[in-house]
């Protein structure tokens, strides 16, 4: 069940997850001091594909500058049939939005990796990365069977 997403309304990062319990484990790395301050988050979830449309409303609605999609289930809903080990820790741009894809924060090491380049990005010190060849520039085309969040404002 998909649990309505939290944070600010002017947010500049969106934390998305495929599990609405995993939001709390967020908490301790979201207070690392080379991460904004709490204000400039909004952590949000992705349950089934049923829930794009609440999912599509709320970032059409905040309108962050980063989607950060925790996880597989996550970042392939956002960018079609990617290979993870290279996507992760490194932002693309999918329609309107900067996505980067992370790890899920029960993988510790990793995921603290991934907020760490995050961080980089966020200074302007990693430039965005080219997808590679296997992974489309944009959000892979919606099926019948499949609505995807409109992500070209």
């Amino acid at each position: 069940m998909r649990v309505q997403g939290e944070g600010h309304p002017s947010a500049v990062l969106a934390f998305v997850t495929d599990t609405p319990t995993a939001l709390p484990e967020l908490d301790p790395f979201l207070n690392d001091e080379d991460l904004p301050i709490r204000e400039w988050l909004f952590l949000t979830n992705l349950v089934s594909p049923d829930d794009w449309p609440e999912l599509e409303m709320e970032l059409n609605f905040i309108v962050p500058e980063v989607i950060i999609t925790l996880g597989p289930v996550v970042t392939r809903a956002f960018m079609g049939e990617v290979d993870m080990e290279r996507a992760y820790g490194h932002p693309y741009q999918v329609g309107c939005f900067v996505v980067f894809p992370a790890h899920a924060p029960i993988n510790e090491v990793e995921f603290a990796c991934d907020m760490l380049r995050l961080s980089l990005y966020i200074q302007g010190d990693l430039p965005p990365t080219p997808p590679p060849s296997e992974t489309p520039a944009q959000p892979a085309v919606p099926t019948p069977a499949r609505h995807q969040p409109r992500l070209d404002l």
